[in-house]
């Protein structure tokens, strides 16, 4: 299995998990849906040798939010990590990704990870795997707010329910705060290590971003193609705990996505938007 994992990095409402799940239908590809494990155990694990063991890290792993969702066997899994016996934190948990993945698609070559809170981990990442993959996929910051604004209104009682920002002043906010990061961190990234895609164009055009995907990881583009809707399973579909927020992953796509700000922000919320990130909106080509 290739060692030089791929990160799927990105703003909330960003298409993130599209972009999961169309990976995953490639047959070399797997990418386990959202979880924290590697965020939540670093400051305790980082130092991790094979003297200290492995019992307290699988405890600490198999109470990491979201874990739950991948559905492994502990005791299988304690198994594979001796077999593979790894010596450093990286090693550790590149095994845990690994095991997932042989359990879910045993023919896979390149395992990642998706998850909207790597921005906080970015540095960190590249410090363990120098050789990573990064796809950055960025929406339109004001369609972003649509999706903000419409998931505040519904009622969700799953425990991993997305807290997002309310105020218009405070999305964009948020929203510039997350570009400009990502914006600096790609200046510390191998160019050919970083690729950026517009949710747009993978809404519009799936089969061309894939390629173009393929030809990042130097993969070949598979002849059945690449969709979300392409799985041979539901080995890969989100978990059912966050299906009330992400219920049209499962759905043919909706162009109606792109561009919905004109219509559900206000004059005035455009405006304030606008204002607050025209760096952003203008470097993104969305202005």
């Amino acid at each position: 299995m290739d060692e030089s994992p791929v990160f799927i990095i990105g703003n909330p409402r960003s298409g993130t998990t599209l972009l999961r799940m169309t990976l995953n239908s490639h047959p070399l590809i797997c990418i386990p849906p959202e979880s924290h494990f590697f965020l939540w155990l670093e400051e305790k694990y980082s130092n991790w040798t094979p003297e200290n063991g492995h019992e307290n890290y699988l405890t600490d792993l198999f109470l990491s939010t979201k874990f739950e969702t991948w559905g492994l066997n502990k005791d299988k899994l304690r198994e594979f990590i001796a077999n593979q016996n790894p010596q450093i934190y990286s090693d550790l948990n590149a095994c845990v990704y690994r095991h997932y993945c042989l359990v879910n698609h045993s023919n896979t070559r390149i395992w990642g990870d998706k998850n909207k809170l790597w921005k906080d981990k970015l540095h960190e990442i590249l410090t363990y795997y120098p050789e990573a993959k990064f796809i950055h996929i960025h929406r339109d910051g004001r369609d972003i707010a649509c999706s903000y604004k419409e998931l505040n209104r519904r009622k969700m009682d799953s425990k991993y329910a997305p807290k997002l920002p309310i105020e218009i002043e405070e999305i964009a906010l948020k929203w510039k705060e997350n570009i400009s990061f990502i914006f600096d961190f790609k200046s510390y990234v191998n160019p050919i290590n970083f690729l950026s895609i517009r949710y747009d164009k993978l809404l519009t055009n799936q089969d061309q971003v894939s390629m173009k995907i393929c030809d990042f990881l130097k993969l070949e583009y598979p002849a059945v193609g690449m969709s979300h809707l392409l799985q041979e399973s539901d080995r890969f579909d989100e978990p059912e705990e966050f299906l009330q927020w992400k219920e049209k992953i499962n759905k043919p796509i909706d162009l109606s996505n792109i561009g919905k700000y004109k219509h559900a922000l206000s004059k005035e919320e455009m405006l304030i938007f606008n204002e607050i990130c025209s760096d952003e909106l203008n470097y993104l080509n969305y202005i």
